[in-house]
């Protein structure tokens, strides 16, 4: 388990597998670890968490990665590693002036990216992820830096996935999450119905551990799960 004063490292990749295997390997080195597939979840990520270092694939379905790196860098103070296939040097030049700190071609040897990683976090004065706190719903506050929720300034007792849960539907209170969604965007999951089953009972778990917060998970057949202020 990475320390809570370990660098936070945001990971920005639709291909799942390569997501997967970064991920694994940047946790097995210490580091602290958030992954998005999308760069519009990126983005948010980015804003509410403030990493250290953002590994921003470059040819990303939903956006222009260059445009999302460089507000990721000016106004969120994030390091921008740019992963891509485009190995012209025409690319790197883009990505160096699109707020990069560094530009690894694929495909790529895993001691590479994780010297590359290291080299670009040993540049930074000091590491972004400072606790800051985020009052959501009820009595509940958010330690973004520390991957942590409060309850009344008590840490409530969440996996990593429950976590995660908890966050996305904060994110998402205005509306109904189904649990597609979440096996998709939590979980990362390719097979959505079977992962749905690990939704469910990571659901389960955060309504016993929500009760008297002022928060309750709702559930309504066919829309899915949302987070709404309770009695």
């Amino acid at each position: 388990m990475a320390e809570r004063n370990a660098p936070l490292i945001l990971l920005v990749e639709d291909d799942r597998d390569i997501n997967l295997a970064n991920r694994c390997a940047l946790e097995l080195e210490g580091y602290r670890v958030v992954s998005a597939t999308t760069l519009a979840l990126g983005e948010r990520l980015a804003s509410e968490m403030r990493p250290d270092l953002v590994l921003l694939d470059v040819l990303l379905p939903d956006g222009n990665a260059l445009d999302a790196g460089r507000r990721m860098a000016d106004v969120y103070g994030c390091s921008i590693l740019y992963l891509s296939c485009l190995s012209d040097a025409d690319d790197v030049i883009a990505g160096l002036r699109s707020g990069g700190d560094d530009y690894l071609a694929k495909p790529y040897m895993m001691e590479e990216l994780l010297l590359r990683v290291e080299a670009v976090l040993r540049r930074r004065p000091h590491h972004a992820g400072e606790t800051r706190e985020r009052t959501a719903t009820g009595r509940l506050a958010w330690r973004q830096a520390a991957l942590a929720v409060t309850l009344d300034g008590e840490v409530l007792p969440l996996s990593p996935r429950e976590y995660a849960v908890l966050t996305y539907l904060r994110d998402n209170a205005d509306r109904y999450v189904a649990p597609a969604e979440l096996a998709r965007e939590v979980w990362l999951a390719e097979d959505e119905g079977r992962a749905e089953g690990s939704v469910h009972n990571a659901v389960s778990a955060l309504r016993s551990k929500l009760v008297g917060s002022g928060c309750a998970i709702e559930r309504v057949r066919g829309l899915g799960h949302r987070l709404a202020a309770s009695e």
